[in-house]
């Protein structure tokens, strides 16, 4: 464990540990790395990030939820965070009204995200889809 064995405190160390676990697909481990980290440093947010990437590999959707939301709490300019939760709302929750909510609080934070003009996108599709129709007129047609 890349010499973590003696410095079981470091939870820098555990952190670095678990996200390169999670990119390797190891999830197992690197949910008990996180978990460590998160142990020893609870106010971490690229630790609780972590976690609720894991947690969406997982399909725990409720647990990564909370794992962002609690990332956005501790960081709310944590730009990664508040995208992963505005994906996680669109895609595995199924509730556009939240996820453009999510995804105009990305868009809103300084500087912008590399990816505005792709959010941006998503946002104006968003609106589209939840804009009431057009209402109906009842009147005839005017010859």
């Amino acid at each position: 464990y890349l010499g973590i064995e003696g410095n079981r405190t470091n939870a820098a160390a555990w952190r670095l540990l678990g996200l390169a676990q999670f990119e390797a697909r190891q999830l197992d481990s690197a949910e008990r790395s996180l978990g460590t980290a998160a142990q020893l440093a609870p106010r971490d947010p690229e630790v609780w990030n972590g976690l609720g990437l894991i947690h969406v590999a997982r399909r725990r959707f409720a647990d990564a939820r909370k794992a962002f939301a609690y990332v956005i709490e501790l960081a709310p300019a944590h730009a990664p965070a508040r995208r992963n939760l505005a994906v996680l709302t669109h895609q595995h929750l199924g509730d556009p009204a939240g996820a453009l909510t999510q995804y105009r609080a990305y868009l809103a934070l300084q500087p912008a995200p590399p990816d505005h003009a792709q959010v941006q996108a998503l946002v104006t599709a968003l609106e589209k889809q939840l804009a009431p129709p057009p209402a109906a007129t009842n009147r005839p047609p005017v010859m």
